[in-house]
């Protein structure tokens, strides 16, 4: 039976090819997710969902560059702080990409021609739905124009022009799947209630609707073209995956149910409408099954399956994209944990060389048959037809090569119907979305070249510790975000410690050990929201701890180093400084006067105090409005950067109790900190933009006018919820940004000059941290294997020493390059002198040991040459036959005259007779 359906058909023969490995896109790291859609695909870009922690990433990779080509990761759209559950190219713009979350968002993204860094900026955002956005789809008629189903049982019809919703129909049950018809004027829907229903939008009105698969999994639906027929995939009851046929003129029964098989994954339908070709892919399966469609009974005809990888979702590229000059009549990719494959469906023809027009009918143009605006104002039209161009399809006939469409167009007729009359206004960012050029068919266009910015430190390397040389058994405090977790001078590191009165533990960094079940701990009485060890007075066996309470004291203490190692609490303070009204939000140690204590609270004061004398020196009171988040020092101390709750950064000088600079830094609700460039004139700050996305941005504190002003820089980092900690160090100039609850510290080098921050790589692991801290003297790094900085990584129950060095050829010779003069840890002046109005700059050290000479000093290497030419001597080229026949003749002569000695000696030997 199966074969007498084929015996007409000019698909019966159709082949799926997969094509080559070193064709595929490989390397790549794919989201995890069973039910959304992972993949979409224009001409010219394939959009994948990316696996991210936090968020959701789309990674984009160009159509005609296959191949592992991207390290560590593609250029990614940080698209959503939640799941993305769908994504899909306008059919009229293949830069334009929509993009659907869990956070009910609807994005769009204009994609550049040449995608060389992320995005992290949409082109609009459409918000209007509730709750979780399940389903999106572009309108095949019009421009701008789509439709989204979610879970708060609602149906939107967007202009894009606009921005807003035009249409918004209540469906009572949650859409899982959508499908226009063949004229754009109605859609299918599949709902998680099991119903299929057909609605027009225009009108606000549910045309049909009928149970559909009464399987417990969401069913897809897809409107099979001009056949006025639609399919869905589902399960029945008895979980069969199954298929059903059903026309949309009346659904009370189906026209066709067939079982597949009993798989579990969903059935993903695709449809070619000018072959009338149906490709049906599962998810989790290794085959895609192939049918041609016809209006009437069978429905659908079986041709073929292809069997290749596991695939997790699959997707079809543009019928005007296809290689004519190798037969293709589709390709589809197919994308699973690590790599995407396209896959090839070919028909088998003698000759290539003649267009096989038969194969190849008028297929929908890249031109829109309605603007949004006439759509919404009730007209009709079948989608706008062209034809392809064969003479530029059978020449450029390369693996890759993408068809250019014929300048004709053929319109086909349209219906008008009276619906709403809403005006619209059109957005200049927009306007260009249903234009397409075509590039001249013989144009030479220059390829693009994009350089690697070169740099000394590109190489750096982070180097963990075993579990047994870290710091365990730690039983850290579960602490708000806001609150620092972690610090260190170098000598020691506190962290808070589980229990009820304020509890920090404090332990040397001499060697690491593991930490006794009741250890000996600072209890200061009431809650601790900030801590800081004190850089300069630091002996072999007195720490000086400060900490901020909720009740607005400021204890310092005087800390033995062996407190750890006992089993009894220090509750004996040295100084209860005095002055906050409210809870102290924050406490930091100048970096170069001694003794001198900075302090901010929820009464909105800045206070500066000497601990030596256990007074306050200095006061800016209503500095700030908000929680204090971050706290940093210009490079001589003069002045201090603060970052607040209510988005705020404030430069302050508080010896004259000023404020000189106060401006937004970040749109996002969570948390920011900074990080002073030392004497750069620049401030870094981190946090979070408007759409959730991790950012970084790059201040010139010279450009600003004193109350608004805008970054030189603002980097996307990545979308993930954990707040990000900048750590700076000044002598190579290298930030290191460690996020909450990643298991990555990502490193970038900071330059004086665009693009002003350069990304270097990262030290993975796969211990999410809880914060990181930064040792801040090298006057005991490891000078002679190039170690830079070293990292303190606390997690919830360890602190892990991370070395991080740079690798070099020439280690007997100081690398004066990378170790300029550094901090020595010695104050340069006191706290009395610094309330006073002295400045001074921080007390320098070399860190070259004696006895090593600078690399900068050292002989040049010079390298002889492997192979020697002389450009003037001549290859005697005539003798070349008699030097070769005169070389084999000595040898010849060689081996008899080693014949002859071993004949005489043979005959001169003993006679066997004499043997006895």
């Amino acid at each position: 039976m199966a074969s007498r359906w084929q015996q007409g058909s000019k698909y019966r023969w159709l082949q799926a090819t997969p094509f080559k490995r070193e064709q595929w896109y490989t390397d790549l790291n794919i989201s995890t997710a069973t039910e959304n859609t992972l993949i979409a695909v224009s001409s010219e870009q394939i959009a994948a969902v990316w696996n991210s922690t936090g968020g959701g990433s789309v990674a984009l990779l160009p159509v005609n560059q296959p191949g592992k080509r991207f390290q560590p990761t593609p250029p990614l759209i940080h698209a959503h702080s939640a799941a993305i559950t769908d994504l899909v190219f306008s059919p009229f713009n293949n830069q334009l990409l929509a993009t659907a979350g869990e956070d009910a968002a609807l994005k769009l993204w204009q994609i550049p021609n040449v995608v060389d860094s992320n995005i992290t900026t949409p082109l609009t955002v459409l918000t209007g739905h509730e709750r979780k956005t399940e389903a999106i789809r572009f309108n095949p008629t019009a421009s701008n124009v789509l439709a989204s189903g979610s879970d708060d049982k609602s149906i939107k019809i967007w202009d894009i022009e606009t921005s807003t919703a035009r249409f918004t129909l209540q469906l009572g049950n949650s859409a899982s799947s959508l499908s226009w018809s063949y004229d754009g004027s109605q859609l299918a829907i599949t709902t998680k209630e099991k119903k299929l229903t057909i609605i027009e939008p225009r009108t606000n009105a549910i045309v049909q609707s009928v149970e559909a698969h009464v399987g417990s999994k969401p069913a897809r639906v897809l409107w099979l073209g001009d056949l006025q027929r639609i399919l869905t995939t589902g399960f029945s009851k008895n979980r069969d995956r199954q298929y059903a046929v059903w026309d949309p003129r009346n659904l009370t029964n189906a026209l066709q149910t067939t079982n597949i098989d009993q798989s579990t994954g969903t059935l993903i339908p695709l449809f070619d409408n000018d072959a009338k070709l149906l490709y049906l892919g599962g998810k989790g399966d290794n085959t895609i099954r192939f049918f041609e469609v016809v209006a009437d009974k069978p429905y659908l005809k079986e041709l073929n399956n292809s069997i290749s990888e596991q695939q997790r979702d699959i997707a079809l590229l543009p019928k005007l994209s296809v290689d004519i000059g190798e037969v293709e009549i589709d390709r589809i990719y197919k994308i699973n944990a690590t790599s995407i494959i396209p896959i090839r469906f070919t028909v088998p023809r003698k000759t290539k060389i003649v267009f096989p027009c038969d194969l190849y009918p008028d297929t929908a143009s890249s031109d829109a048959a309605l603007s949004a605006n006439e759509w919404f104002n009730g007209q009709t039209s079948n989608p706008r037809l062209c034809a392809f161009n064969s003479r530029a399809n059978i020449t450029n006939s390369g693996s890759n090569a993408a068809s250019s469409t014929s300048t004709s167009t053929t319109s086909t007729s349209s219906t008008t119907s009276t619906t709403s009359t809403t005006s619209t206004i059109s957005s200049p960012a927009i306007s260009s979305y249903s234009s397409s050029t075509t590039e001249p068919e013989n144009e030479y266009i220059p390829k693009e070249i994009s350089l690697q910015r070169g740099s000394r430190l590109k190489h750096i390397v982070g180097k963990g510790t075993k579990k047994e040389a870290c710091f365990d058994n730690i039983k850290l405090f579960s602490a708000s975000a806001d609150m620092p977790s972690i610090k260190t001078n170098g000598k020691s590191f506190a962290v808070p410690w589980q229990g009820a009165g304020g509890r920090v533990a404090v332990v040397s960094l001499d060697r690491p050990f593991r930490l006794p079940d009741t250890p000996g701990l600072v209890e200061c009485g009431s809650n601790v929201f900030d801590f800081d060890l004190s850089p300069f007075n630091i002996n072999d066996n007195i720490q000086t701890l400060v900490t901020g309470c909720e009740d607005g004291h400021i204890k310092v203490w005087r800390v033995p180093l062996d407190l750890i190692t006992q089993k009894k609490n220090q509750r004996e303070f040295a100084i209860d400084l005095i002055g906050h009204s409210r809870k102290v939000t924050s406490v930091n140690f100048h970096p170069i006067a001694e003794n001198l204590l900075f302090s901010t609270a929820f009464d909105g004061s800045l206070r500066i105090w000497d601990i030596t004398r256990g007074s306050e020196g200095l006061v800016v009171r209503d500095a700030f409005q908000d929680l204090v988040q971050s706290i940093t020092f210009e490079g001589q101390g003069s002045l201090v950067a603060i970052a607040t709750k209510d988005r705020l950064t404030k430069i302050i000088d508080p010896r004259a109790g000023s404020i000189i600079h106060s401006f937004e830094s970040h749109q996002g609700a969570k948390g920011i900190r900074l990080s002073w460039l030392e004497n750069r004139q620049k401030l870094i700050s981190v946090g979070f933009s408007k759409t959730s996305d991790r950012e970084l941005k790059v201040w010139d504190l010279r450009q600003m006018d004193g109350s608004l002003s805008s970054p030189i820089i603002t980097r996307s980092i990545d979308v993930a919820s954990g707040v990000l900690t900048p750590l700076f160090d000044a002598g190579i100039g290298v930030m290191f940004l460690a996020g909450r609850g990643d298991a990555n510290i990502s490193y970038y080098e900071i330059l004086d000059s665009e693009p002003w921050v350069h990304s270097l790589s990262a030290y993975t692991s796969t211990a999410p941290q809880v914060d990181v801290a930064m040792i801040p003297y090298k006057t005991n790094f490891d000078v002679r294997n190039v170690e830079i900085t070293r990292l303190l990584k606390l997690t919830t129950s360890t602190v892990e020493p991370i070395s991080f060095t740079v690798p070099r050829t020439r280690l007997e010779f100081f690398q004066d390059d990378i170790y300029p003069p550094t901090p020595s840890g010695q104050p340069a002046l006191n706290a009395p002198e610094w309330i006073s109005g002295v400045t001074k700059a921080p007390i320098l050290t070399s860190l070259q040991p004696s006895g090593m000479q600078a690399l900068s000093q050292a002989p040049k290497i010079v390298r002889e040459k492997k192979y020697k030419f002389d450009p003037n001597k001549k290859d005697d080229n005539d003798n070349l036959e008699e030097k070769v026949l005169d070389s084999f003749y000595k040898q010849m002569q060689a081996q008899k005259e080693q014949f002859n000695n071993f004949k005489t000696d043979t005959n001169n030997a003993v006679d066997d007779s004499e043997w006895d």
